[in-house]
């Protein structure tokens, strides 16, 4: 699973990532998305609640398969990802406006198209287009990026076999209390126009969206 997204705040798909990772014979997820959002709300926000996911997805990870980058020029200077992607198993693609966050989710209008050709020249299409966008973040070319991925048999283990200082991982950093409650409360990520005045039923709410996914 490869997602390019700006936000990464959704309980409804944390839950069932962190599920996923949890077995034995589940799925790499691949995450790259900005290290952290240009303005003051977006960070005490967005990247909070994001920080929370990153732990969950941590913990639920037995297996090394979860795998969260940030890209940066090649100055050092982190690079605002706004793309809104996922490619499931190469053989799925979308991109559109949605972000993985409440506000896409349920408060925002978005518009998003897939394409899943079911043929192996379609597969190996979009599993080359993966390539070629991965080799763009990392600084390498389409064909250097899939031979390290043939190597070492994994999309993550393949970014970080290049030393380009251009991915870095992302990972979860302890929050303060008022983090904290931001996060759980999830203010500035409604998910619905009602929603966006009752900001305390907010965690109640989100709970009860993870748990009817399963």
């Amino acid at each position: 699973i490869y997602f390019e997204n700006q936000y990464f705040t959704s309980p409804v798909i944390a839950a069932a990532l962190a599920e996923r990772l949890g077995e034995w014979d589940g799925p790499e997820v691949v995450l790259v998305t900005t290290g952290g959002s240009p303005s003051w709300f977006d960070r005490m926000t967005m990247d909070t609640a994001r920080s929370e996911v990153l732990f969950r997805l941590e913990q639920a990870d037995r297996n090394n398969r979860f795998f969260a980058f940030t890209p940066h020029t090649p100055s050092g200077e982190t690079i605002i990802v706004h793309a809104k992607m996922s490619i499931i198993d190469d053989e799925v693609l979308r991109i559109g406006s949605t972000n993985l966050n409440n506000r896409s989710f349920g408060f925002d209008t978005e518009c998003d198209v897939a394409a899943s050709p079911g043929t192996p020249e379609g597969i190996e299409a979009i599993q080359r287009f993966r390539h070629r966008t991965l080799g763009h973040w990392i600084g390498v070319t389409t064909d250097e990026f899939a031979a390290a991925e043939a190597v070492s048999g994994s999309v993550g283990e393949a970014v970080q076999r290049f030393d380009t200082g251009r991915m870095r991982m992302l990972g979860a950093t302890p929050p303060s209390r008022v983090e904290q409650i931001i996060a759980e409360f999830q203010l500035g990520d409604p998910a619905s126009i009602s929603d966006a005045f009752r900001p305390w039923r907010r965690r109640i709410k989100s709970q009860h969206r993870a748990i009817r996914q399963f």
